[in-house]
Order: structure tokens, then sequence, then C-alpha cells
């Protein structure tokens, strides 16, 4: 089976250039008129650019994911849409939100950069991807996704490629819009999720919002056993005593996994001038404070919020201006109480422990940032320059109830250990020249200076495009990006008498084709390939072993750096009411990073291949179904891990764990829609991984007391929504 898999993936590419070249080819001018409407008709991007640009022509390789197809294969959130629509991607489950990567560079997430309406939405605190349920489907109108390196527009973070959410409320327009949706959906295990959008905008005025509520239990009884084997599922280092017996709650039937998020979005404009607030609140966040601790009543509380103000107009000159300032803050509270047993180094099971109080974590961060943005048309040159600056501020402390205390220390930035601030200042200019009817050269740059650091980060980008036919494009493009060092790694590394750390960087080379395609009267599609050759420096790699001191240990071997060399696809095709898509790579990365010192050995593993298939079909124009399937080769996991063997005392990973070939699936049902007075209603039934394959997760960014060395696929599950649309 994977033999002809591959053979028909390897022919899809083959024949997709002659598609092309056999639409251009109409049989009489209505036709070709046809044609063209068709192609002018392709989706607009402001990922690549932070311009609006045909994602056919855009720098880089960018995906599109759109509304019609989330409601028709039932992705349930950003995570879903990530890891079954984008080829090329690493995302984890549900278990841990903070494992997301993109070409074999598998991370925290924090070298992602997430924007949402092309405003970074990263954890301040981390710099993770929340990519779960702060961002359900109901408001999205479309996700795109920049495969590799953006630094040259976005500056830091943006290291493996950008993420960028385009909401229903929030997008730019100019159309006369009046919508309202809502949506209730049930899941098993009691889980509960409420959805609402709106959006009404003039040519003077606009207000939109959204809000989205998640609540409920995912204690499957899989999920459970897996919980409290702590062979396979590392738990807290808390509850070890000082004979080395590892004290947890191994009851299966008292494990819970509870997790509640909520999320609001507000925006308005007035003429030239907007506002808007993004809120996101989590408690518990899925649910593994509550595994981690031993089922206690531990747990994590955050608050997120983004707030903005700007003005933005377009001259009749062809020159656009735009200024905004954004403030946002962060704070997260963790209650801990397990290493506060009076008896912790004489008990021997978890019943036997004695809690005198609860003693709570807490990170704080403050963002302060101005951007401006200058746009301009001149003749075949497409101008865009900007200027950022910002100020974050990084504390963290704990909190005693007996002496009702809470000191917050400073993080320490950089170098700036006094005050815990950071300040960063950025200018980029890129030039899009039409050189040509049929050659565009795209060239750009950005410096950065990130107070602290030896010197400042110049991150260049240039492409060549080159478009032969209406519905074809070759690219040629090289491309840098950059993440600087993170408050939790500069802790980590300095607490342990570390070296000061070096931004991580990445250089990368790339050669693709992108292609519309419409056939007879009837079929229509694209494709999308890539050839890439990346290479990541200065790698920051966490190990807290057995205590949250440790250190953070920076990967560079005389310069060389983790290199990954890949080709991925990306085929769509549509027919009336027959919707397909299919996604491929198959990578080579680095396998072994040689030892920064005697002690530390780091291994890196992902899957070589992966395949995602979608199919869906409507009958009676009134019921669709879909099948979403996803494929990895035999892999290997608890990767990237320092200090890889088994230490019975530590915690640390015992072996590799080996994950064969194989399949899941999901299968959504939609039906509908129905009317309903003056509203339309829509039901669905999703059933994720139909065939109950459990296995581990491949691969995370490294080891640390927080996180388990094998993940596993959510049990069988299923939601049932109805969604109304007024």
């Amino acid at each position: 089976m994977k033999r002809a898999w591959r053979g028909v993936l390897f022919a899809v590419m083959a024949v997709s250039p002659l598609l092309g070249a056999y639409a251009e080819q109409p049989a009489a001018s209505a036709e070709k008129s046809k044609e063209d409407l068709f192609y002018m008709e392709m989706p607009q991007v402001t990922v690549a650019s932070k311009v609006s640009e045909p994602w056919i022509t855009a720098p880089g390789t960018v995906y599109v994911i759109t509304a019609d197809e989330i409601k028709r294969y039932g992705w349930r959130n950003l995570g879903d849409i990530l890891r079954h629509a984008i080829p090329n991607t690493d995302e984890s489950n549900t278990l841990n939100y903070r494992q997301y990567g993109q070409r074999g560079f598998y991370s925290n997430g924090s070298n992602t950069l997430l924007l949402m309406d092309g405003r970074e939405m990263n954890a301040m605190s981390g710099g993770t991807v929340m990519i779960n349920n702060w961002y359900l489907p109901l408001d999205i109108e479309r996700v795109e996704v920049v495969m590799g390196p953006d630094s040259s527009v976005y500056g830091s973070s943006a290291l493996d490629g950008v993420i960028n959410i385009v909401t229903k409320h929030g997008r730019e327009t100019k159309e006369d819009i009046d919508t309202k949706e809502a949506s209730v959906s049930l899941g098993d295990t009691g889980r509960y999720q409420y959805e609402g959008t709106f959006r009404t905008n003039r040519k003077d005025f606009s207000i939109g919002g959204a809000f989205s509520y998640f609540t409920g239990r995912q204690d499957w009884k899989d999920l459970a056993q897996f919980a409290v084997d702590t062979h396979d599922y590392r738990r807290s280092h808390f509850n070890t005593n000082t004979k080395g017996i590892t004290v947890f709650d191994n009851d299966p039937t008292n494990f819970r996994m509870e997790e509640e998020t909520f999320a609001l979005r507000l925006n308005m404009r007035y003429k030239d001038f907007y506002a808007g607030v993004n809120l996101n609140k989590a408690s518990n966040y899925s649910g593994m404070e509550y595994a981690f601790y031993g089922f206690q009543d531990n747990h994590q509380n955050r608050d997120d919020t983004h707030n903005y103000i700007g003005w933005k107009h377009e001259f009749e000159n062809s020159l656009a201006l735009r200024f905004e300032y954004q403030y946002s803050y962060y704070d997260s509270k963790f209650l801990v109480d397990s290493n506060d047993a009076t008896n912790l180094s004489t008990a021997t099971s978890f019943k036997d422990l004695v809690r005198t109080q609860t003693n709570t974590a807490r990170n704080e961060a403050f963002e302060h940032k101005l951007l401006t943005t200058a746009e301009y048309q001149l003749g075949n040159h497409h101008l865009l320059a900007g200027f950022d600056y910002w100020t974050r501020y990084d504390r963290a402390g704990s909190l005693s109830p007996s002496g009702a205390t809470f000191p917050l220390i400073d993080e320490g930035y950089m170098g700036d250990t006094a005050s815990g601030r950071l300040y960063r200042d950025g200018l980029y200019a890129q030039d899009s020249w039409q050189v040509t009817e049929k050659f565009k050269l795209v060239a750009g740059a950005h410096l950065d200076d990130e107070r602290g650091e030896a010197a400042k980060r110049f991150s260049p980008r240039v492409a060549l495009i080159w478009q032969p036919l209406t519905n074809s494009v070759f690219e040629l493009g090289y491309g840098e990006g950059f993440r600087g060092p993170l408050a939790g790694e500069i802790k980590r590394n300095n607490a342990a008498g570390g070296y000061g750390l070096e931004p991580q960087s990445m250089k990368m080379y790339e050669l693709s084709y992108n292609q519309l395609f419409k056939l007879a009267e009837k079929w229509s599609g694209s494709n999308q390939i890539s050839l890439y050759d990346m290479n990541l420096v200065n790698r920051i790699v966490t190990s807290t072993g057995v205590s949250f001191t440790g250190s953070a240990t920076q990967l560079s071997i005389n310069g060389n750096g983790i290199r990954t060399r890949g080709l991925e696809d990306l085929f769509k095709v549509t027919n009336g009411d027959f919707n397909a898509f299919l996604g491929f790579r198959c990578i080579s990365p680095t396998r072994e990073q040689p030892a920064t010192t005697a002690a530390d050995s780091v291994i890196l593993w992902v899957p070589r291949m992966k395949t995602q298939l979608g199919v869906s079909y409507k009958f009676f124009n009134m019921v669709e179904a879909a099948l979403t399937a996803d494929y990895w080769s035999k892999v290997k996991t608890a990767a990237n891990v320092i200090n890889a063997y088994y230490q019975p005392a530590t915690g640390i990973p015992s072996e590799m764990y080996t994950i064969d070939e194989h399949w899941t699936a999901n299968f959504n049902l939609n039906l509908g829609e129905f009317k309903v007075e003056n509203a339309t209603l829509l039901v669905s039934l999703y059933v994720n991984n139909i065939f109950n394959d459990h296995y581990c997760e491949a691969s995370w960014a490294g080891t640390g007391s927080f996180n388990p060395i094998q993940y596993m696929q959510l049990p069988r599950n299923y939601w049932l929504t109805a969604k109304m649309k007024f």
C-alpha cells in the first residue's frame, strides 16, 4: 500500500504542470474570458508580505485554508487545521498545547509566529503558539500559512514560518456586511463548546466581535490508563521522596483532565481610526496540570490580553500609511502543593501525603508596541517599509498564603538583568518589482536591534518569480529568520551558570511551483510543490532534569547547525459536489546532533514521510460526508532529549520509542442547511480517530519536568454541533 501511495503522489506531481498547460488552451474567446475570471478570483493573502496579493504569486510557499474547507471536513480548532490541512507540519494532540513545528523543525511553537488579523498572538511568557481552543472554527474566514523563515518582514519569532488567522469579524474589507452566526457543540465525556461571531461593515463605520467558550473533562478510560503509567508518562518530580520512591495517585478512576477556555474579540472602526481587544482566558489549559500533579486541585490559570488602537489612510497617489499602538498583558498563576507535604520523605503512597498549604507560582509579562507601515506603488515597483518598536517586561514569583506575600522578581532579559526589560526596534523595507510581464523580483530585509545583544540582526529575503502562464508560477527564493532567547530560557541558563544565549538563526533556499487548473467545465483545482533546504544554527534546547533550575543548552558545533531538506506537495481538486485534497511531505532531517558537552546528546526525530488525504461529497444538495486521513511513516520518539538514557530517580526517558507505520482517520457529516424562520441551521456530526488507533507523538522541543516523554492520540471521540447563521 505504501509503494502504491508513493506512486500516486509522484504521478500527481509529474502531471501537474501538464494540467496547467492544457487549461491554458481554450477553444474560443468566450471560454478564455471564463478562464481569466477563474484565475482572477484566486484567494488573496496578506501573510507573506503584509500586503494583499494573490497566493499564487506571493513570495515563498503560502497555503490557504478557507472557511468552506473547515466546515466541510469538520475541523474543531486551529490544531486540527494545521495537522490535517497543511503538509509538512508536526503538531501534537490536545494533551499539551506547546508542540508545533514546520518542515521538520519541531519545537514548543515559539519558532513560529502566530498572527490574528496580522497581529502577534504568541504567548508572551514562553513565546508559544496556543493552537487549540482559543481559536475555534466559527470565526475563521481563512488560515494563511507561510512555510519557512519570514523575518525580513516580521523580525523575531518568524523562524520556522508564520500563521495568520483571518477572522470573519476582523478582516479588512470594503464590502457592506451584516452577518451573525452562533453554534453549540456537545462532545462525549461532558464537553461543551459555544461560539458566536458578528460583523456590521459600512464605508465609514464597522463593528465586529466574536466569543468562544469551551469546558469539559477528557477522562476517557484509555487516556486515564496512559496517565497513570509512570513509565510511559513522565509526571512531576515533586512527588519523589528522599528514598527515591515516586508517590503518585495511580488509580485511573481518580483521573480527570478538565479544561475551561474563554476568548472574546471586539473591534470597531470609524473612517480611518480603529481599535480592538483580543482577550483569552484559560483554566487548567488542556488539563495537563491535573494529570501532572497527581490528580490534585493544582491547576493553572492564564490571562492573555491584546489591546490595539490605530489609524490607516489610503491616499489618492497610491500611498497607504498605518500607525498602530498595542498593549498586551500576560498573567499565569500555577498552583503547586505536591511538594508541601510534611511527610514527603517518608510517604510511600499517594494517600500517605499530608499537605499544609498551597503555593502559587506566577509569571507576568507586559508589552508595549508601536508599529508603522508605509505602502506605495511607484510604476512597476510596489514598495513596503516600516518601523517597529516594542518593550517587554517579564517578572516571576511565588505566593505563600501563610505569609500573604507575593514577591515578583525580574526575570532579566539579554544582559539587562536588573530591570527584566527587553527593548527591541526594527526597520524593514521590501520592493516587489514587476520586471517584465512574466518576471517579478521581490527583495527585502529587516534590521533588528535587541538591546543587550552584542550585534544587530539583519534578515534578508529575495525571491525571483516567473509566471509563464496565467495560472502557473515558478519561484526561486532565499530567506533568513531568527528568534531571540526567551525569558524562561535565559532564566534557566543563568541559574545554571551558563554562558549568554545567542539568537537562533535560520537560512533557507527554496524552489517552488504553484498552479491553478481548470479542465472541461467542471474540474478545477490547484497544486503547490516545494523543494527546500533549511539550516538552523544556535538551536536552544531546554533541559530541567529533576529541578526547575536546570539549564538551557545551545547547539552549534563549529558554526554548523541542524539541517533539513525536503519536498512537500498540496493538491486540491473540485468537481461540483465532489472535493478532495492530497498533501505529502518527504524530508531528510539531521538525526543526531553532536554533544556540546561530555554529558549531553540530542537526538532529532520526526517522521520522514507524511501523507494527508481528504475526500468529501454532497448528496441531494443537503447531506455532505467527508473523510480525512493521515499517514505517518515509521519513526522514533522521545526526541531532542538531553541526557537521553534512563535514570529511575530522574524520570528521564529510558528508551527511544518506535512508532510503526499507521493511519488515523476522521469523519464529518453535515446535515442541512435548513431554513428556520430568518436563519439557516446546519447540524454536523464529527468523529475523531474512527479506528481508535493509539500511538506515540513523534518528537518534542526538549525534555523538562513539565513534559511527558510520550503522547497519545486521543481515543475515539464525538462532537455534535448545531450552527445558526442569521
